[in-house]
């Protein structure tokens, strides 16, 4: 029986092994949980692109309805799955290469001869390298723990310490200015 009590995995278990009618119960109630986070999560690692941010939800979605067995059940969902939104913004990331990177360098030089009083941390975002952004956005937006962020992230607890420390510290260069 699929409700709003069933856990993540057990939601995930129905995906893998039920029948197609379970399963369209299964990937709604996971679509309720998490599509409007991870629209805000995609909407800020791209700049504030509500088009795109849609787009790749819907595409992390097909994704786990395409091949919900790439789940390790012995793992957490939740990092499992910002993981998997990590990795797609990252290889977007390479996709748009320097072409982006030129756009921001005419975006920086623009805001330097723009007013600022109405700069806020999400404006500051757009500035910030991609691993700093996912960071901040991560822990302070999404409110991950450092253990979470490890596992979203797969690198060591201690690795994450150390990038937010460096990213939040680029982030406040940029707030100041």
């Amino acid at each position: 029986m699929i409700n709003n009590q069933s856990s993540d995995k057990e939601l995930v278990e129905i995906l893998q092994q039920s029948k197609v009618e379970d399963r369209e119960k299964a990937m709604n109630e996971l679509f309720l949980r998490y599509s409007n986070k991870m629209l805000e999560y995609f909407y800020y690692s791209f700049n504030k692109d509500r088009e795109k941010a849609k787009d790749f939800v819907q595409d992390l979605f097909l994704k786990l309805l395409e091949k919900p067995e790439s789940f390790d059940l012995n793992r957490k969902f939740k990092p499992w799955f910002y993981g998997v939104a990590s990795n797609m913004c990252k290889n977007e990331y390479r996709k748009i290469g320097t072409k982006n990177k030129y756009d921001e360098h005419l975006k920086n030089e623009n805001l330097q001869t723009t007013n600022q009083d109405n700069f806020t941390i999400n404006d500051a975002l757009i500035h910030l390298k991609q691993e700093h952004k996912n960071h901040i956005i991560l822990r302070y937006k999404f409110k991950m723990s450092i253990r979470e962020m490890s596992e979203v992230l797969e690198c060591p607890e201690g690795t994450v310490k150390s990038k937010l420390f460096y990213a939040t510290k680029e982030l406040s260069k940029h707030i100041k200015r």
